[in-house]
């Protein structure tokens, strides 16, 4: 059930004929470009960024005053980060589950220190070591029944015969299904940080060039001197 509470209304703080204005459902969101090393700071992406995009939501108040409305953020409630690539999906796919973000900060709990895990890459080998002392193991019984089978004296049964082959079938199948399976999943994740690390530069270049953009609107003199030759 939805709870119902009344505007508190009030008077300005710098003038007096200034009204303002406070409610729980007032709020403000603020976004922020961050640059710097990111290096294993982001949750849901193993690329090195060196810039990150910072969501803040918060309380509003608003103070009306003859002419215009001012909005200021008077409680922060959560700021959380993401990468180029995660700002990017976000606003561009809507509707869907969501996409991965790093939680630094919630009213209730305060500020976090993010601890990564393990990588996509590390998992992947870590699988494929398992795999790997697996194989062994069941190589090393494979040919112990297999020179107990060949040791036996006379000619080998069907039986036999048919016990080798599963053997050796057993191991192939294993090597054939498995390996080729997580190196495509290795390949697959080496593209994807690719692709991010590339986005994240072209943000990075993206950011010089408004910031270079508006310092030189703003100073039009300063272009002269970037085009003379000393």
């Amino acid at each position: 059930m939805l709870q119902e509470e009344k505007v508190k209304i009030g008077k300005g703080t710098i003038r007096d004929e200034d009204t303002k204005y406070s409610h729980p459902t007032y709020g403000m969101i603020k976004v922020s470009r961050l640059t710097g090393n990111f290096s294993n700071q982001l949750f849901g992406t193993e690329v090195d960024h060196s810039s990150c995009m910072e969501i803040t939501i918060g309380k509003c108040e608003l103070t009306q005053s003859l002419g215009r409305n001012w909005y200021y953020m008077q409680d922060k409630l959560t700021q959380v980060r993401l990468s180029a690539t995660q700002y990017a999906e976000m606003i561009s796919n809507p509707n869907t589950e969501g996409v991965p973000c790093t939680i630094g900060y919630t009213k209730g709990e305060g500020r976090f220190k993010y601890v990564p895990h393990s990588t996509q890459i590390e998992y992947a080998l870590e699988q494929v070591n398992g795999l790997a002392d697996n194989m062994i193991s069941k190589t090393s019984k494979a040919q112990k029944e297999a020179v107990d089978l060949l040791s036996q004296k006379g000619t080998l049964k069907k039986a036999d015969k048919e016990k080798l082959i599963n053997l050796i079938d057993g191991m192939t199948r294993e090597l054939h299904d498995g390996l080729p399976f997580y190196t495509s999943q290795v390949k697959k994740h080496g593209e994807r940080m690719v692709m991010e690390a590339k986005t994240d530069a072209e943000a990075m270049v993206t950011a010089v060039q408004t910031k270079l953009g508006s310092a030189i609107l703003q100073n039009p003199e300063k272009l002269q001197l970037l085009l003379e030759n000393k």
